[in-house]
Order: C-alpha cells, then sequence, then structure tokens
C-alpha cells in the first residue's frame, strides 16, 4: 500500500457522502411526488409473494433513503479519525443518528416552505433517523469486527 492510499480512500469516502446527501436533497425537495414509486415498490413486493400496502412500501423507503447517510458518514469517520475504540465509534454512530435526523428535519421543513404538493411531517424524519441509525451500527459493527486485534 502506498502512503497515498490512505488519502485517496478519504477522499472517494468524502465524495461519496456530499454527492450522496445531495442525491438526498434532489430526491425529497422534488416537485415531483413519489407515490408513483412508492406504487410500483408495493406491487413488486406483492408479485413476489410479500404482501405490501402503499404505507409500509413509504415507511420502508424513507428508511432505506437514509441508510446509506448512516453508512458513508461512519465510513468518512472512521478514515477521519483511525485508532478510534470500540466506544468512540459507538458514540461517533450515535453523532451521525443525529446529524441524520437534523438533515431530514431541515429536509421536511423546507418541503413545507418550498413545496405546496409535498407534506412535511414528523413521522417521516424518524423513519429517516431510524435508517441513519441503522446504516451507522451497522458500518460501526462492521468496523469493529474487521478492526485488527490490539495485543496479538
Amino acid at each position: 500500500m502506498t502512503a497515498t492510499a490512505p488519502h485517496t480512500r478519504f477522499r472517494a469516502i468524502a465524495v461519496g457522502l456530499a454527492l450522496y446527501v445531495g442525491a438526498i436533497l434532489v430526491m425529497t425537495l422534488s416537485d415531483h411526488s413519489p407515490a408513483g414509486l412508492i406504487w410500483r415498490a408495493a406491487r413488486a413486493a406483492t408479485s413476489l409473494g410479500i404482501p405490501m400496502s402503499f404505507d409500509a412500501a413509504e415507511q420502508l423507503g424513507n428508511i432505506g433513503i437514509f441508510i446509506p447517510l448512516g453508512i458513508f458518514a461512519q465510513a468518512f469517520v472512521q478514515e477521519r479519525f483511525p485508532g478510534l475504540s470500540p466506544a468512540e465509534r459507538w458514540l461517533r454512530a450515535a453523532a451521525i443518528t443525529l446529524a441524520g435526523c437534523a438533515l431530514s428535519s431541515c429536509v421536511e421543513a423546507l418541503q413545507g416552505i418550498l413545496l405546496p404538493a409535498r407534506v412535511p411531517s414528523l413521522h417521516d424524519v424518524a423513519l429517516n433517523t431510524l435508517g441513519t441509525a441503522l446504516g451507522a451500527a451497522g458500518a460501526c459493527a462492521w468496523s469493529i469486527v474487521r478492526a485488527p486485534r490490539r495485543g496479538r
């Protein structure tokens, strides 16, 4: 591994994180209703033998859209602060979850102000926050399992 590899990896993760935040903003601050996509997801699940209502598909989508945010953010933290203890990694995962909640809250507020066709919802904020938490916790757990053991 070259001396620039960690810097290159950090830069790639930072760019990925920024692009994903941008994608969330584009998807959620569009004046196009996601109802058609949600109905297609519900029908696709039902055709696979998984009964799914529109509401269930919407809730899963609200969680799912923020899972990669938690993963990218946790990877960013791991690259930025190598050598963190497991407890420090979990604290960072909690901070990432709060940041996801803040991003979702801002999106919902902007939807209420700028997009009359979209309905802001605290329920969406809670589901987006859950998605961020799942992504950050999964990435955190993975990084702890994959970390080299000290004293061996």
